[in-house]
Parts: C-alpha cells; sequence; structure tokens
C-alpha cells in the first residue's frame, strides 16, 4: 500500500479516515479540497487543478481523500489501493450538520483559507 485512494460520499469521513491512517503509515497526505479551492472559496481552473493533481498521483507514495468524480478514472489508474467508504445516507447528513456546526465562520484545514 503505497498510494491509497479515499473515496465516498460527502461527510462519510474521508478526511477522518484519511489522516488517521496518515498519521499510522506516516504517509503524505493530499486533500483533494486544498488543491481545488484557493482563498474566499474561489476554485482552480481544472487546467490547474489537473496538473497540481498530477504531479502528486507521480509521487512514490500517498493517500488522496476527496470527491471529484472527474478525476476518479486519473486517480485510479495511479493508485494500488481503494477505500470506499459506503455508509447510509442519513449517517454522512448527520456528519454533514456535525461539520457544519463545528467549522462554523472557520477554515477547515483541508481547503483553502476562507473557505
Amino acid at each position: 500500500m503505497k498510494r491509497i485512494l479515499i473515496i465516498g460520499c460527502n461527510a462519510s469521513g474521508k478526511t477522518t479516515m484519511a489522516r488517521k491512517l496518515s498519521e499510522k503509515l506516516n504517509m503524505p497526505l493530499i486533500h483533494l479540497d486544498k488543491l481545488y479551492w484557493r482563498d474566499n472559496w474561489i476554485h482552480a481552473t481544472d487546467e490547474e487543478f489537473d496538473e497540481l493533481l498530477l504531479e502528486e498521483l507521480k509521487k512514490d507514495e500517498w493517500i488522496i481523500e476527496g470527491n471529484i468524480k472527474r478525476t476518479l478514472p486519473k486517480r485510479l489508474k495511479y493508485c494500488d489501493t481503494v477505500i470506499y467508504l459506503d455508509f447510509p445516507s442519513f449517517v454522512c447528513v448527520l456528519n454533514a450538520i456535525k461539520r457544519l456546526i463545528q467549522s462554523h465562520n472557520k477554515s477547515r484545514p483541508d481547503m483553502g483559507e476562507n473557505a
């Protein structure tokens, strides 16, 4: 397991699992949202994002988490392990509400500043 891809529904726990796995395996963690979002909710263009993603995908080892469907086929080509978090919708909705409350008026560390 050198290149791990974590996928799943929004608020399924991808970031939490990726962070814990990164710490346990001492592997670099890449958040797709961090590559995509710039400060103040401005996002990268597809070209900018694809270039940043490709730089990360070419590295020897990583854990990548996130939900940008357009790039899933490319990420699947590079990974050797996929972890798919498949939880009921109500669990994800509750997690989303919890995250909204906890991160209200704060920037999340897995995204750009002021995002």
